[in-house]
């Protein structure tokens, strides 16, 4: 089920009714609006006909993730392979990457080379948060698609479908998911994001119990996302009074995910002066 894009849908499907349908995209926007999600239907659509997820698998797609964060000239050796085959259920052979700003430089190289003559029956979506992540010829030979943030309407009545909630409780959560619908199911499932929450509250709460929190968040990954965006989420009500260690603690997150650095230190000095 698509949540939210449907402008997209509708130019998507004439593309193919129309045969104008371009070998190479890249779908860009922030993390988890559905971008990942909208590739994988749109392969569907290509292969069975439906805009929507397969439940038994797609034969003529490939679908490549970053291994240890990151995605090689062996990825790229694959999608070769992959393309060269002829599509037998469809009319295209489709290659997602996700993630794609983990592709090493030379991975890119050996895409662009892939995107300059393509097969005719190839199809590559690039997916990626930060367009300028990839190499600007790279970009070059790839149509750009933006992804939006959804409503917070379309989420809220997604949640009520497909998580049986009630109005109230789907209007909150889809408030919380910052128009992300990956986010908003993290709330409903995931555990972690509970977990997140606390640690957010509890460190503005007690200023005291700070160490042994940073010593919680960065014990597991997972956290480290979910806690700044709570720590986040939280200071932006009062923003008039928090904005100067609002701009820190963004800064320093985005150190932390920029650059080799130390994330303790870094993380510890975001809080200070919370």
């Amino acid at each position: 089920m698509i949540i939210g894009h449907q402008d997209k849908v509708a130019i998507f499907k004439k593309l193919i009714r129309e045969d104008k349908l371009s070998h190479g995209y890249v779908f860009f926007g922030e993390n988890q609006v559905g971008k990942c999600h909208f590739a994988l239907h749109l392969a569907n659509f290509l292969e069975k006909g439906e805009f929507t997820k397969s439940d038994s698998g797609l034969g003529e797609t490939l679908l490549l993730r970053p291994i240890e964060n990151s995605l090689g000239i062996d990825a790229v050796r694959e999608i070769k392979r992959f393309l060269l085959q002829k599509p037998v259920a469809s009319r295209y052979r489709v290659v997602i990457i996700d993630d794609a700003e983990t592709l090493t430089s030379q991975a890119q190289n050996a895409v662009l080379k892939i995107t300059e003559e393509p097969p005719d029956s190839s199809l590559i979506i690039l997916i990626v948060n930060n367009i300028e992540s990839l190499l600007a010829t790279l970009r070059s030979r790839l149509q750009r698609v933006y992804f939006t943030r959804v409503s917070q309407k379309e989420i809220a009545a997604f949640l009520q479908k497909e998580y049986r909630l009630d109005t109230k409780k789907a209007l909150e959560t889809a408030a919380e998911a910052l128009g992300r619908p990956g986010r908003a199911v993290n709330i409903v499932t995931s555990q972690h994001f509970e977990q997140a929450r606390q640690l957010a509250e509890k460190c503005l709460k007690n200023r005291g119990s700070r160490r042994s929190i940073v010593d919680a968040v960065l014990e597991e990954d997972y956290l480290l996302n979910e806690f700044i965006t709570q720590i986040v989420i939280k200071l932006s009500r009062d923003l008039s009074e928090r904005y100067t260690v609002l701009d820190n603690l963004i800064d320093r997150y985005a150190k932390i995910n920029a650059f080799n650095t130390n994330k303790r230190l870094q993380l510890e000095s975001a809080l200070w002066n919370i």
